[in-house]
């Protein structure tokens, strides 16, 4: 083995799919919404009225089926300093992602009614990110010589969240429209952890005069987590209308069910093995600590905020060019077991986390900081039948810097959190009274200042500050970033020969 350093990095697919994990404004789902930001609280929405304001599916003059879709997306990737200092990963993905199915009927039988049935993807989160380091430094404080310092790291990150809704929107006067919508959320759950670090001697070990063979200092921290769950919310709207000005409003409940639940995986393991207290010399004790459960015994209780937003739709004079914006306010969620089972008392034996609460052992930690959002479009008529469409919004994470306390912070799912910034646009043609649109969204990711993964640029034989070992202590100096471009394209059938408003 040669002495000299010997580090390599390598990164297999973090990716970031058309939504985000721990952002609100995850998606944007139709032709009209899609391209102004989804800045259509207060009109505008087509297909997805459902979704941000079921007011909104009375401004439909016909009825309408709405196929949407993410034909490419393409998304860069870096985390700086994420396994320790000057330690990155990065990466880059080409792929597809579906949108919305919507069907809007303005009702002859109901007059003053129309309805909406739709299927939507709100959340389509898949990352996975693969690490490792290879040097040769002076680790284990009480063996003569050098050591070979391998790490490994793995995370993976799955989650899917679809809503099927039917909604309605009634018009009580010329001015005035109500609306409210029920959906049922399928949320589906997947999160691994691998952590692999070990300390080979590279010379020979000896205790009471006899050669150890095989000798190595290791600490494993390894975990599962999985689920499938379904809830419901609702949503109640409301839109006032005016020649050049259209208002309108959103309340959304929080989700309500913890009653079925499926698939149900969770798992964590962790074990170390060879190592001596740089202190004092004295070997600390080896241990390995495991529990598994699954099904039954696991209890999922995954929960959204309610929400508020506000909106304005404002024409021109010619209603040549109309204007968009949109607040919504995200009420925070206190930390909470998402996922949980019974404790096993085996688990508080003798060993070096003796000190730590073990009662939370299988226990997954969620939460969520209050969030405001903010976004603003613009849709011209270049000419009747062609319009452009174009819009920006922000997208903050309700993850970043939370607090989980009571619980240990490393209970939570591991993850990145980005506040997201979005650029839209793109153009819209009516041909034989239908709809196809086309445009181009572009998306800025930063996170800086984060809490790295793993430090094992600066490991030491144990560190007392996390009571974890051959790593160094982690540091907030992990900056991320993505870039992304979505080409999106859309068609809507309108069965009249009515134009669109």
């Amino acid at each position: 083995m040669k002495a000299k350093f010997l580090l390599f990095l390598f990164v297999v697919c973090p990716v970031l799919l058309s939504a985000q994990f721990a952002n609100h404004w995850s998606q944007n789902f139709s032709e009209e919404s899609s391209l102004v930001a989804g800045a259509v609280v207060g009109g505008g929405a087509g297909s997805s009225a459902i979704y941000y304001n079921p007011a909104t599916i009375s401004e439909i003059s016909d009825t309408r089926l709405s196929l949407n879709m993410s034909i490419y997306s393409y998304d860069y990737l870096k985390y700086n300093n994420a396994l320790g200092h000057n330690l990155d990963l990065y990466s880059s993905r080409l792929f597809m992602v579906p949108r919305n199915v919507s069907w809007m009927v303005k009702s002859p039988r109901y007059p003053g009614w129309s309805f909406e049935l739709a299927y939507m993807s709100v959340a389509n989160f898949n990352a996975e990110s693969m690490g490792s380091v290879d040097k040769n430094i002076d680790l284990l404080t009480f063996l003569p010589g050098t050591e070979r310092y391998t790490t490994y790291s793995y995370t993976r990150t799955e989650f899917r969240n679809d809503f099927l809704g039917f909604g309605g929107s009634k018009k009580l006067s010329e001015s005035f429209y109500f609306g409210t919508s029920l959906f049922i959320s399928f949320k589906s759950y997947y999160s691994t952890y691998i952590t692999d670090l070990n300390a080979y001697p590279l010379e020979p070990v000896f205790v009471n005069g006899e050669e150890i063979p095989f000798y190595t200092a290791s600490y494993k921290d390894n975990g599962i987590m999985k689920f499938n769950d379904y809830r419901g919310l609702m949503k109640f709207g409301v839109l006032f209308v005016k020649p050049r000005f259209s208002v309108g409003m959103n309340f959304t409940t929080p989700s309500v069910g913890n009653v079925y639940s499926d698939g149900k995986r969770i798992m964590r393991e962790r074990s170390q093995s060879n190592i001596t207290n740089p202190d004092t010399g004295t070997p600390m004790g080896n241990y390995y600590i495991m529990d598994y459960a699954e099904v039954k015994d696991v209890k999922v209780n995954s929960k959204t905020p309610l929400s508020l937003s506000v909106g304005a739709t404002i024409y021109s004079k010619d209603r040549k060019q109309v204007f968009y914006s949109t607040l919504e306010y995200f009420a925070g969620i206190d930390p909470y077991r998402m996922v949980q089972t019974e404790e096993n008392p085996e688990l508080s034996g003798g060993n070096v986390l003796e000190n730590r609460d073990h009662s939370d052992w299988l226990t997954w930690v969620d939460g969520a900081n209050p969030v405001l959002n903010a976004a603003i479009g613009m849709r011209w008529y270049l000419k009747e039948n062609l319009m452009f469409l174009g819009g920006i919004k922000t997208n903050f994470s309700y993850k970043k810097d939370l607090d989980l306390y009571p619980f240990q912070n490393d209970l939570s799912v591991k993850s990145v959190d980005f506040d997201y910034y979005h650029l839209s646009g793109g153009l819209s043609l009516r041909i034989l009274g239908q709809d196809l649109t086309a445009g181009i969204q572009y998306k800025l990711g930063i996170s800086q200042n984060q809490t790295q993964f793993v430090n094992v640029s600066d490991p030491v034989e144990f560190n007392f500050t996390e009571l974890k070992a051959l790593q160094g202590t982690r540091q907030k100096e992990m900056d991320s970033y993505v870039n992304s471009f979505t080409l999106v394209v859309a068609a809507t059938f309108n069965f009249s020969n009515q134009k669109k408003n």
